[in-house]
């Protein structure tokens, strides 16, 4: 299990949704698939629900996320923001994330 934050991005969509990341310390980001300078492509499972995610890092920023804008099953765009908060999940939370390869599986901290 690797430990993520649900991080605020400090930006809004129309609906004053602010926008968010799922962040995860690049010293504990050794078995997530990311390559700096790279979006890379991943299956991201939220709830019961398999999500097309794109894993990003910096050499300059030391932590590894998950950028919010997302596809869900039915090739339709989807963010972050609104699956955490269908899902009851907070700005500032603490999650799991189990990694299988390219699919990885968000799990509330108990």
């Amino acid at each position: 299990m690797i430990e993520a934050k649900i991080r605020g991005l400090g930006r809004f969509y129309k609906d004053g949704t602010e926008r968010i990341e799922i962040w995860v310390k690049k010293r504990e980001a050794q078995p997530l698939p990311y390559e700096e300078g790279e979006r890379v492509p991943v299956k991201l499972v939220i709830g019961h629900k398999q999500y097309e995610a794109g894993l990003r890092s910096t050499k300059d920023f030391d932590t590894v996320w998950f950028s919010p804008n997302v596809l869900d099953q039915n090739q339709n765009k989807d963010k972050l923001a609104y699956i955490c908060k269908r899902e009851g999940l907070l700005k500032n939370q603490t999650v799991n994330l189990h990694v299988d390869g390219k699919r990885i599986t968000l799990l509330e901290e108990k």
